[in-house]
């Protein structure tokens, strides 16, 4: 289901919805994201990033209750296969190390744009024992940054945080349920988050920064597009016409972004920049 325009549209009015505290607005949104791509679903991040667990847990309660009800008509209309669906999906899961595979060249009947960690380790590894548990610790390293902000962040309560920071703050729970997915083709709500650093980062070099992790990804399918017509006249190499299938472009972007929005939290915690508007109130 290449839908992935459809998923950042209702996971921006989710977000939305969750930073006015609408619960109705947020169960609904969330009840449509779970039973397609859950992953989607990182704006849940924001309520506990301040502490609104009431809020949280009615929401949650909420769309799982409306996700279960959905499951449970589907069973009534389709019977035992939508539980047949279920069981094949979970055994699906298990077999994400060996299926959708990074720089295939379609040998082996997949599409080799995975640019997953796992696949990543995996490729140059060359499909190593250890491939699995390396992917596991890398993870957990790249956690551990936004875990560091949200304590200092917590350490610092009840002090309230600039609008900024909380939209920061989503974006790096977006990019981070990313980099923890085994199968990655996209990253489509990358956009937003590109278009809002270059309006907020405060040096033109991070900027720069900015533009060479994302543009590559970015116009990778019109490069296609182009070179494909033009070896109809030119014979060109793959490496000229699809250079994604030799350079990681989305695992790029994805850590360049998360590295750059992780230095704006952190920077707004050592600026009194988060707590002007608390300031401001009082004064």
């Amino acid at each position: 289901m290449n839908i992935y325009i459809f998923m950042a549209f209702i996971a921006t009015l989710l977000i939305e919805a969750v930073h006015k505290q609408q619960t109705g607005r947020a169960i609904l949104w969330l009840a449509i994201l779970l039973p397609i791509k859950p992953q989607w679903a990182f704006a849940l991040g924001i309520p506990i990033m301040l502490g609104q667990w009431r809020f949280f847990l009615k929401v949650v309660g909420g769309a799982l209750l409306a996700y279960f009800a959905i499951l449970a008509v589907i069973v009534l209309v389709t019977g035992q296969y939508a539980l047949q669906q279920y069981r094949e999906y979970f055994q699906f899961l298990q077999s994400f190390p060996y299926t959708f595979v990074w720089n295939t060249m379609n040998k082996d009947g997949h599409i080799g744009y995975n640019n997953s960690i796992m696949q990543l380790i995996i490729f140059f590894s060359n499909r190593a024992p250890y491939s699995v548990l390396l992917t596991t610790v890398i993870k957990i390293l790249l956690s551990l940054p936004l875990i560091g902000i949200y304590w200092r962040y917590r350490r610092d309560s009840p002090r309230e945080a600039n609008p900024d920071f909380t939209l920061e703050w989503t974006f790096a729970l977006y990019l981070l349920a990313f980099l923890w997915r085994d199968v990655v083709t996209e990253l489509t709500f990358g956009i937003v988050v590109f278009t809002y650093l270059l309006g907020t980062l405060p040096e033109p070099g991070f900027s720069i920064l900015a533009k060479l992790v994302f543009l590559p990804y970015a116009l990778t399918h019109l490069w296609i597009t182009v070179t494909g017509i033009a070896s109809f006249i030119v014979p060109l190499p793959n490496l000229i016409i699809d250079p994604s299938l030799f350079i990681p472009f989305i695992l790029i972007a994805m850590l360049g972004l998360y590295g750059l929005v992780l230095w704006q939290l952190s920077d707004k915690l050592r600026k009194p920049v988060y707590f002007e508007i608390r300031e401001s109130k009082a004064s």
